[in-house]
């Protein structure tokens, strides 16, 4: 595994605990770690970006377009990921058969993905 690693953020705290992950396995790896929230504005990304930059401090963080999901698996392809790290969020009960955006990835992805348990 020698490729960067991406998150998704969104501002809550079950992301926030799946960026801390995947900070310690960028950090430990020495790969960048791509922190990504799909909204219109930075400002999130770079939030959660600040909180994990001493253990990843090869960081980038933005902003990308689309659905949680489809931003996830489009950066990952665009910077050649080796993993994406998501939250369980909602991988349990009644979500887990309309979908969710671990399991959308987990369909989608062009790498490994690691789903942090949050709960």
């Amino acid at each position: 595994m020698t490729g960067p690693i991406v998150v998704g953020v969104d501002g809550t705290e079950t992301a926030s605990h799946a960026a801390a992950t995947a900070a310690e396995l960028a950090g430990a790896l020495g790969v960048t770690l791509h922190v990504i929230c799909a909204y219109d504005k930075n400002r999130v990304a770079e939030r959660e970006a600040n909180k994990i930059r001493a253990t990843a401090p090869d960081l980038v963080s933005r902003a990308a377009q689309g659905s949680p999901g489809d931003a996830l698996v489009e950066v990952a392809r665009s910077v050649s990921a080796s993993i994406i790290v998501v939250g369980n969020k909602r991988v349990q009960g009644i979500s887990r058969v309309l979908g969710s955006v671990a399991s959308d990835v987990a369909q989608h992805a062009p790498c490994d993905v690691h789903i942090v348990k949050t709960s």
